[in-house]
Order: C-alpha cells, then structure tokens, then sequence
C-alpha cells in the first residue's frame, strides 16, 4: 500500500521522492514542500487510512483468512480512489 501512496502522490504533486525506510529522514520529508498540496496530501492520506481501516476489519472480523475478499476489496477501492482524485471528490464510504 505504502507504493500506491507514494505513485499517487508523486503522479498528482510532481515532486519525486525514495521512501526507503533506511534513508528517508525528516529532512527529507520537508525539502519535498508537499505543504504546497494541502488538500491533495489530505485526501491520498484520508484514502489511505480508510483502506487500512477497512482491511483491518476484515482480518478482524472474518479471521484473516479471506484472501479474495481483500483482493477484491483493495482494487475497488483503488479504482474509487482514483476517480475521486481525477474528479476533485472526496472520497465517501459507500
């Protein structure tokens, strides 16, 4: 998921970046001015955790074994996400 976050936010804010946990430091992470992109940082990070939300409760309450259903479930959400971005939305559970 992390590299679904990292393309959207480079595709839509031109600032290209490594999130290699190993190098990536504060620093870096402020030479990239994303403060310029408030409301488009918002709502990739918002589509994100939502994802994360969903699919926690899935392993949660289904015992972690439904491999298909998360499947599934990530690439509509991907698709929403998208269409969300390319329109100006935000996104909204269903």
């Amino acid at each position: 998921m992390l590299g679904v976050i990292r393309t959207e936010m480079m595709e839509r804010t031109g600032v290209k970046f490594d999130l290699d946990m190993k190098t990536f430091t504060l620093g870096k992470l402020f030479t990239m001015q994303l403060n310029r992109f408030p409301d488009l940082v918002s709502q990739i990070c918002n589509a994100a955790i939502q994802e994360v939300r969903i699919c926690w409760l899935i392993i949660v309450y289904l015992g972690g074994t439904h491999c298909v259903v998360l499947y599934v479930l990530r690439a509509r959400l991907k698709r929403t996400f998208k269409s969300c971005l390319s329109s100006g939305a935000q996104p909204t559970s269903q």
